[in-house]
């Protein structure tokens, strides 16, 4: 397996971060970047070097995945990790390799963490612990195999460095890394085709998230899945779906299992192969479901956490985001899983029904990460991203800096238009919808001279003071204690 120029640059910079003396440096970059083979090109390295190596990955798909990327480059290794994970995961290899190239004294060992913390007193610990989606990487489980093996250097991968709870990952902060380690820009990729460039649609439907409670510093999940789990909503997702990528592989994401059970059933019911993969299903059908997406012989699935994060199926070409959420991280997991390039594939699309996109921006957003956590990392940096703009014709999401919509061509300014009389009868005007749209309008405009504007248009006598009280009220939310910017 032949590294790209980016992933040597990439491998480089964190070795050299060893060399200058960090002993836990965490790597940031994109989903689809190549993270794994990064991971396992250093594995190899170290374990040349009598190092034992645990790579901890969290979920069966990861522990499978990781595996055949050591596999590819012929690197024998060992399996922490169920019976039935472990029985899948070697028959993969001689399927799609004609060998295996498991070897239980190995020096490198793929771990599942739920296993390795299961069997501390049969392991013998790690020289380096390489942990893969290291956002986690500070609580439950992770931690106690950090503070199981504390001799162990680290190295930590992620594409979303941050938690819901605002904690920071590095030492100082209370987390374990020692420094950051940015890799290239999810832009950058997709200008170099590694990545596929996107088409992000946020469709108006009768969904608002006011008065719905936070449990955890995320959307209230059985608050979210009532509102959200509808026949009409849902038939606006599969309609919405008709019509911007009909039968593309597509992943849904879902604010409960039932939500996702009944999503899969109205899609089957329209006509689609769908199924729902949840957490209650056996390891053998969970894999199963995933590889029938992957070969074509499903069209959709459904999903409430079990796919969000890690699972490697380049065909899949939708993400359509059923589940509300105030964490960037999840949000930016969730398009991650369409970007992946695959052949035929011109672009990945993103059908936002619950306005993630609108809050949380976009996923080739520049965004300026810290260790030190979330409120560190507003007060310094401002926003998630750079604002959002939709296209009030087409529904599409796009940077506010751009002056006319990138799928239809309408102007972003309101053009002035002569008084016309037309023949027809009047309609009535749709309240709630108009009142859902003004608040996307004022979800939009993230600065204070973008609020003011917004106020201007809408006529106020001061919209001065209005964008004052709107900004203040957002900081406050946020915790942050930055200055107004002009």
């Amino acid at each position: 397996m032949e590294l790209r120029t980016n992933q040597k640059q990439f491998i480089s910079e964190l070795a050299s971060h060893y060399s200058h003396g960090s002993t836990a440096p965490l790597g940031v970059a994109p989903t689809g970047m190549g993270k794994t083979v990064c991971i396992s090109y250093m594995a190899n390295g170290a374990a040349k070097k009598g190092n034992r190596v645990g790579v901890i990955v969290h979920r069966q798909e990861l522990v499978s995945q990781t595996s055949m990327a050591l596999a590819k480059m012929g690197i024998f290794h060992g399996l922490v990790a169920s019976q039935s994970v472990t029985s899948a995961t070697i028959k993969n290899q001689i399927k799609h390799l004609g060998r295996s190239f498991y070897n239980s004294d190995a020096k490198v060992m793929v771990c599942s963490v739920q296993t390795l913390v299961r069997r501390f007193n049969t392991v013998r610990p790690f020289d380096f612990l390489m942990i893969d989606e290291a956002h986690h990487a500070v609580a439950g489980q992770w931690s106690k195999v950090i503070e199981y093996m504390p001799k162990a250097k680290l190295l930590g991968v992620t594409a979303t460095p941050e938690r819901l709870d605002g904690k920071g990952l590095g030492v100082d902060s209370g987390g374990c890394f020692t420094s950051l380690v940015m890799g290239p820009s999810v832009q950058s990729l997709m200008d170099d085709g590694f990545l596929a460039p996107t088409r992000v649609f946020a469709p108006p439907m009768q969904f608002e998230i006011t008065g719905i409670r936070t449990r955890g510093g995320d959307f209230h999940n059985s608050d979210s899945a009532e509102r959200l789990d509808k026949p009409s909503i849902t038939g606006d997702v599969i309609s919405h779906y008709n019509k911007l990528c009909p039968g593309q592989p597509a992943i849904a994401f879902c604010a409960s299992v039932d939500h996702a059970k009944h999503v899969a059933e109205n899609f089957k019911a329209a006509g689609y192969r769908a199924m729902c993969v949840d957490g209650g299903m056996h390891d053998h059908a969970r894999r199963n479901a995933i590889e029938a997406l992957a070969t074509g012989h499903m069209d959709i699935l459904t999903s409430c956490d079990i796919i969000s994060e890690g699972t490697d199926v380049p065909v899949v070409t939708a993400a359509l985001l059923l589940r509300p959420t105030k964490s960037l991280s999840l949000h930016l997991q969730q398009c991650g899983r369409v970007l992946r390039p695959y052949e035929g594939k011109n672009y990945a699309y993103i059908i936002d029904h619950v306005g993630n996109s609108l809050r949380l921006g976009l996923p080739e957003d520049e965004r300026q990460w810290s260790l030190e956590g979330k409120k560190k990392r507003l007060a310094e940096n401002g926003d998630q991203g750079p604002p959002v703009r939709q296209c009030l014709n087409c529904y599409a999401c796009y940077p506010a800096a751009q002056s006319q919509c990138p799928n239809c061509g309408k102007s972003a300014v309101k053009e002035a238009s002569k008084l016309e009389q037309v023949d027809g009868d009047l309609v009535e005007v749709d309240k709630q919808a108009l009142k859902f749209q003004r608040k996307r309008e004022q979800a939009q405009a993230q600065t204070l001279s973008e609020l003011v504007e917004l106020g201007r248009r809408r006529g106020m006598n001061n919209p001065h003071a209005w964008a004052k009280h709107i900004f203040k009220a957002r900081t406050k939310k946020t915790g942050g204690n930055h200055a107004l910017p002009l």
